[in-house]
Protein backbone atom coordinates (compact mmCIF):
# COMPACT_ATOMS: atom_id res chain seq x y z
CA UNK A 1 0.00 0.00 0.00
CA UNK A 2 0.88 3.53 -1.22
CA UNK A 3 0.46 6.16 0.98
CA UNK A 4 -1.14 9.69 -0.66
CA UNK A 5 0.87 12.37 0.30
CA UNK A 6 -1.47 15.79 0.78
CA UNK A 7 0.22 19.60 0.11
CA UNK A 8 2.89 18.48 -1.44
CA UNK A 9 3.67 22.23 -2.96
CA UNK A 10 4.15 23.07 1.02
CA UNK A 11 6.53 20.41 1.95
CA UNK A 12 8.91 19.90 -0.88
CA UNK A 13 10.28 23.69 -0.97
CA UNK A 14 13.29 24.86 0.58
CA UNK A 15 11.26 26.12 3.53
CA UNK A 16 10.98 23.97 6.87
CA UNK A 17 7.92 22.38 7.48
CA UNK A 18 6.77 23.57 11.43
CA UNK A 19 5.58 20.13 13.92
CA UNK A 20 2.07 21.62 13.72
CA UNK A 21 1.93 21.83 9.81
CA UNK A 22 3.85 17.84 9.67
CA UNK A 23 1.40 16.23 12.26
CA UNK A 24 -1.54 18.19 10.13
CA UNK A 25 0.00 16.75 6.95
CA UNK A 26 0.40 13.52 8.78
CA UNK A 27 -2.98 13.26 10.05
CA UNK A 28 -4.62 14.01 6.87
CA UNK A 29 -2.93 11.22 4.85
CA UNK A 30 -3.19 8.38 7.58
CA UNK A 31 -6.98 9.85 7.15
CA UNK A 32 -6.72 9.32 3.27
CA UNK A 33 -5.04 6.44 3.01
CA UNK A 34 -5.92 4.28 6.29
CA UNK A 35 -10.05 5.37 7.17
CA UNK A 36 -11.59 3.72 4.52
CA UNK A 37 -9.59 0.22 6.26
CA UNK A 38 -10.35 1.18 10.52
CA UNK A 39 -12.93 2.91 9.72
CA UNK A 40 -13.74 5.14 12.82
CA UNK A 41 -10.28 4.51 15.02
CA UNK A 42 -9.11 7.35 12.31
CA UNK A 43 -11.15 10.88 12.30
CA UNK A 44 -12.58 12.04 8.81
CA UNK A 45 -11.09 14.87 7.40
CA UNK A 46 -13.03 17.92 7.98
CA UNK A 47 -14.42 19.26 4.62
CA UNK A 48 -16.48 22.72 3.20
CA UNK A 49 -18.52 24.24 5.68
CA UNK A 50 -17.07 22.26 8.33
CA UNK A 51 -13.59 22.58 7.70
CA UNK A 52 -14.22 26.93 7.02
CA UNK A 53 -16.35 26.98 9.87
CA UNK A 54 -13.18 25.93 11.94
CA UNK A 55 -10.73 28.55 10.31
CA UNK A 56 -12.68 31.60 10.98
CA UNK A 57 -13.11 30.53 14.50
CA UNK A 58 -9.18 29.90 14.69
CA UNK A 59 -8.55 32.98 12.62
CA UNK A 60 -10.99 34.79 15.20
CA UNK A 61 -9.15 33.59 18.24
CA UNK A 62 -5.86 34.87 16.86
CA UNK A 63 -7.12 38.43 16.17
CA UNK A 64 -8.25 38.47 19.76
CA UNK A 65 -5.21 37.33 20.69
CA UNK A 66 -2.63 39.25 18.79
CA UNK A 67 -1.71 42.52 17.44
CA UNK A 68 -2.48 43.24 13.76
CA UNK A 69 1.13 42.58 12.58
CA UNK A 70 1.51 39.59 14.30
CA UNK A 71 -1.66 38.13 12.78
CA UNK A 72 -0.32 35.36 9.54
CA UNK A 73 -1.93 33.33 7.91
CA UNK A 74 0.50 30.73 8.85
CA UNK A 75 -0.54 31.06 12.41
CA UNK A 76 -4.55 30.73 11.62
CA UNK A 77 -3.38 27.10 9.63
CA UNK A 78 -1.71 25.97 12.37
CA UNK A 79 -4.20 26.51 14.90
CA UNK A 80 -7.16 24.98 13.01
CA UNK A 81 -4.63 22.37 12.66
CA UNK A 82 -5.13 22.70 8.24
CA UNK A 83 -2.15 23.67 5.74
CA UNK A 84 -1.77 27.09 4.89
CA UNK A 85 -2.44 26.40 1.01
CA UNK A 86 -6.09 25.28 2.62
CA UNK A 87 -6.75 28.83 3.55
CA UNK A 88 -5.19 30.83 0.27
CA UNK A 89 -7.60 28.49 -1.53
CA UNK A 90 -10.48 30.19 0.39
CA UNK A 91 -8.73 33.90 1.06
CA UNK A 92 -6.22 34.94 -1.22
CA UNK A 93 -4.72 37.54 1.73
CA UNK A 94 -4.37 37.78 5.38
CA UNK A 95 -7.18 40.81 5.17
CA UNK A 96 -9.59 38.75 3.45
CA UNK A 97 -9.23 36.38 6.55
CA UNK A 98 -9.15 38.62 8.50
CA UNK A 99 -12.21 40.63 7.59
CA UNK A 100 -14.34 36.95 6.67
CA UNK A 101 -13.49 36.05 10.66
CA UNK A 102 -14.77 39.47 11.67
CA UNK A 103 -18.19 39.57 9.48
CA UNK A 104 -18.54 36.03 10.88
CA UNK A 105 -18.04 37.19 14.29
CA UNK A 106 -19.09 41.03 14.39
CA UNK A 107 -22.67 41.41 14.96
CA UNK A 108 -24.65 44.03 17.12
CA UNK A 109 -27.26 41.88 19.29
CA UNK A 110 -30.71 42.21 17.88
CA UNK A 111 -32.51 40.51 20.36
CA UNK A 112 -35.94 42.17 20.71
CA UNK A 113 -35.56 42.86 24.40
CA UNK A 114 -32.06 44.93 23.73
CA UNK A 115 -34.11 47.47 22.80
CA UNK A 116 -36.50 50.06 24.26
CA UNK A 117 -38.50 51.72 21.90
CA UNK A 118 -37.10 55.07 22.76
CA UNK A 119 -35.19 56.28 19.32
CA UNK A 120 -32.59 58.45 21.26
CA UNK A 121 -32.06 55.61 23.39
CA UNK A 122 -31.61 52.85 20.97
CA UNK A 123 -29.49 55.04 18.85
CA UNK A 124 -26.94 55.35 21.93
CA UNK A 125 -26.85 51.59 22.64
CA UNK A 126 -26.31 50.89 19.23
CA UNK A 127 -23.57 53.12 18.84
CA UNK A 128 -22.38 51.13 22.52
CA UNK A 129 -22.86 48.21 20.37
CA UNK A 130 -20.45 49.28 17.79
CA UNK A 131 -17.51 51.30 19.49
CA UNK A 132 -17.55 47.93 20.99
CA UNK A 133 -16.52 46.32 18.33
CA UNK A 134 -14.07 48.93 17.27
CA UNK A 135 -12.23 48.79 20.78
CA UNK A 136 -11.84 44.64 19.66
CA UNK A 137 -10.95 42.84 16.85
CA UNK A 138 -13.20 44.78 14.66
CA UNK A 139 -11.14 47.44 14.55
CA UNK A 140 -8.04 46.42 14.32
CA UNK A 141 -9.40 44.81 10.96
CA UNK A 142 -11.28 47.90 10.07
CA UNK A 143 -8.34 49.95 10.34
CA UNK A 144 -6.12 47.62 8.83
CA UNK A 145 -8.63 47.54 5.57
CA UNK A 146 -8.80 50.95 5.39
CA UNK A 147 -4.65 51.67 5.62
CA UNK A 148 -3.32 48.54 3.98
CA UNK A 149 -5.85 47.30 0.90
CA UNK A 150 -5.91 50.44 -1.45
CA UNK A 151 -9.62 50.37 -1.43
CA UNK A 152 -9.65 47.11 -2.44
CA UNK A 153 -11.29 45.47 0.64
CA UNK A 154 -13.02 49.32 2.08
CA UNK A 155 -15.55 48.99 -0.24
CA UNK A 156 -17.01 45.62 0.77
CA UNK A 157 -16.55 46.10 4.57
CA UNK A 158 -18.16 49.65 3.76
CA UNK A 159 -21.03 47.77 1.89
CA UNK A 160 -21.34 44.81 4.38
CA UNK A 161 -21.46 47.16 7.70
CA UNK A 162 -23.88 49.58 5.84
CA UNK A 163 -26.75 47.21 4.66
CA UNK A 164 -26.50 46.26 8.10
CA UNK A 165 -26.25 49.41 9.92
CA UNK A 166 -29.14 50.69 7.47
CA UNK A 167 -31.66 48.02 8.22
CA UNK A 168 -30.89 48.06 12.14
CA UNK A 169 -31.70 52.18 12.28
CA UNK A 170 -34.92 51.20 10.08
CA UNK A 171 -36.06 48.81 12.94
CA UNK A 172 -35.75 51.07 15.57
CA UNK A 173 -37.68 53.81 13.77
CA UNK A 174 -40.31 51.47 13.84
CA UNK A 175 -40.04 50.43 17.67
CA UNK A 176 -40.20 54.47 18.13
CA UNK A 177 -43.68 54.50 15.69
CA UNK A 178 -41.94 56.47 13.03
CA UNK A 179 -41.90 55.64 9.49
CA UNK A 180 -38.70 54.44 7.89
CA UNK A 181 -39.71 55.56 3.86
CA UNK A 182 -39.94 59.06 4.93
CA UNK A 183 -35.93 59.03 6.19
CA UNK A 184 -33.17 59.30 3.66
CA UNK A 185 -30.82 56.34 3.26
CA UNK A 186 -27.83 58.97 3.91
CA UNK A 187 -29.71 60.20 7.44
CA UNK A 188 -30.19 56.29 8.50
CA UNK A 189 -26.08 56.10 8.30
CA UNK A 190 -25.01 59.72 9.93
CA UNK A 191 -24.20 57.90 13.14
CA UNK A 192 -22.18 55.06 12.25
CA UNK A 193 -20.56 57.33 9.46
CA UNK A 194 -19.40 59.62 11.93
CA UNK A 195 -18.41 57.12 14.70
CA UNK A 196 -16.08 55.36 12.27
CA UNK A 197 -14.69 58.80 11.20
CA UNK A 198 -13.76 59.47 14.49
CA UNK A 199 -12.31 56.23 15.27
CA UNK A 200 -10.12 56.64 12.13
CA UNK A 201 -9.38 60.19 13.25
CA UNK A 202 -8.25 59.52 16.68
CA UNK A 203 -7.47 56.33 16.66
CA UNK A 204 -9.36 55.72 19.88
CA UNK A 205 -12.63 54.01 20.31
CA UNK A 206 -15.62 56.33 20.72
CA UNK A 207 -16.36 57.69 24.57
CA UNK A 208 -19.72 57.79 25.58
CA UNK A 209 -19.51 61.69 25.55
CA UNK A 210 -18.43 61.41 21.68
CA UNK A 211 -21.73 59.26 21.21
CA UNK A 212 -23.77 61.30 22.53
CA UNK A 213 -22.63 64.02 20.48
CA UNK A 214 -23.03 62.32 17.35
CA UNK A 215 -26.77 61.32 18.29
CA UNK A 216 -28.09 64.70 19.58
CA UNK A 217 -26.54 67.15 17.45
CA UNK A 218 -26.36 65.14 14.06
CA UNK A 219 -28.18 62.02 13.77
CA UNK A 220 -31.65 62.68 15.87
CA UNK A 221 -31.84 65.96 13.79
CA UNK A 222 -30.88 64.23 10.42
CA UNK A 223 -33.99 61.27 11.38
CA UNK A 224 -36.28 63.80 11.94
CA UNK A 225 -36.11 66.15 8.99
CA UNK A 226 -38.95 66.44 6.89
Amino acid sequence: MVARFVHTEEVTGSNPVSPTRSSCLVRETLTDTLGPCIGATVSTRRRGEALESDILAAAWDVLQELPWDEFRVQVVADRAETSKSVLYRRWPDRLALALAAVNERSTVELSLDRWTGDLREDLLLMLEGAAGMLGGAFGSVFRAVVAESAGVYSELVTAANSNAAAELVKHLLQLAGKDPAEVSDSALLVGPALLFFNYLTTNETPLEAVRIQIVDTCWMPALNKK
